[in-house]
């Protein structure tokens, strides 16, 4: 990958659609709801805690996280281990180990009527690569695959607050730090500029692309209630506008008296999403 430039990526004329945040956009049954902000954030802790609330309410919830595929996960993790491939190779690693997800678990999750709940999308390795140099709109059509998420719920702390409230571990991840870019010989320091700079780009995806921010700064009793509302906002708006069904139409013109006019009753309804386009647009992410 060594030489590779952005501008080289045979991806140029995407439009990016996918990032932006459109309530019931990919035009299937389910939701998809999305967790982000930078490390320390409770991002996945929430993820948790939120999956746990819409079980108990009766729904059906798969949980989902970064570099978690078959095929990718492996190669990610000795990547930002070893530090041997460059940013370019390691954003790749991450759209492919998306890509893998969408058509695995995502696409068929929504298809048969689930929320999903992702720990992190695509806006987490847009905003790391971004903090890395790349080229904003190469990152941005590498990731336009992704079908458009019901609602992302970006997890609102500042860097500094973190370290406040939680010290840097001897351990933390050298990836998570920035120190590929040596950005400050104190570890310490370099985390927090390197936080930061994630922290500036999904401040700019809040505007872009509609992520929803959420105060995070508190407890997580407070931040979880937070997430709550929303969470349950979006479903409970997806009941009221649900469609009739199919089946439950053909039953009622099966039981139209031979001769009576049906009238409106025949009308077959028009399922959120129906449109012919926007159902290929899914279809072709898992190509």
């Amino acid at each position: 990958m060594t030489g590779v430039r952005p501008s080289d990526s045979p991806v140029d004329g995407a439009d990016g659609r996918g990032l932006f945040v459109r309530p019931a956009g990919h035009g299937l049954p389910g939701r998809l709801i999305v967790l982000e902000g930078i490390d320390g954030s409770g991002r996945s802790t929430h993820a948790r805690l939120l999956e746990d609330v819409l079980r108990y309410r009766g729904r059906g919830v798969t949980r989902t996280s970064l570099a978690t595929s078959v095929l990718s996960a492996e190669p990610i993790r000795r990547a930002k281990r070893d530090r041997a491939s460059g940013p370019v190779a390691t954003t790749l690693l991450y759209a492919a180990d998306l890509a893998e997800r969408m058509e695995q678990l995502i696409l068929p999750a929504l298809r048969a009527g689930l929320v999903v709940l992702a720990d992190r999308y695509a806006y987490t390795p847009m905003a790391r690569a971004e903090a890395r140099g790349l080229d904003r709109a190469w990152v941005e059509k590498l990731f336009s695959f992704v079908v458009p998420a019901d609602l992302v719920l970006f997890l609102d702390v500042d860097p500094a607050t973190i370290l406040q409230r939680r010290p840097l571990q001897p351990t933390v991840d050298p990836y998570e730090a920035g120190a590929d870019l040596r950005l400050s010989a104190d570890v310490l320091e370099g985390y927090r500029l390197f936080q930061d700079r994630l922290y500036r780009c999904f401040s700019r995806y809040v505007e872009r692309y509609g992520l929803r921010r959420v105060p995070a700064a508190g407890t997580i009793h407070q931040v979880e209630r937070g997430l709550e509302r929303a969470a349950l906002a979006l479903i409970e708006a997806q009941a009221t506008r649900r469609p009739v069904s199919v089946r439950s139409k053909a039953a009622s013109v099966r039981a139209t008296p031979a001769g009576s006019d049906p009238g409106p009753a025949s009308v077959r309804p028009k399922a959120i999403g129906s449109d012919p386009g926007q159902t290929d647009r899914s279809a072709r992410v898992v190509e």
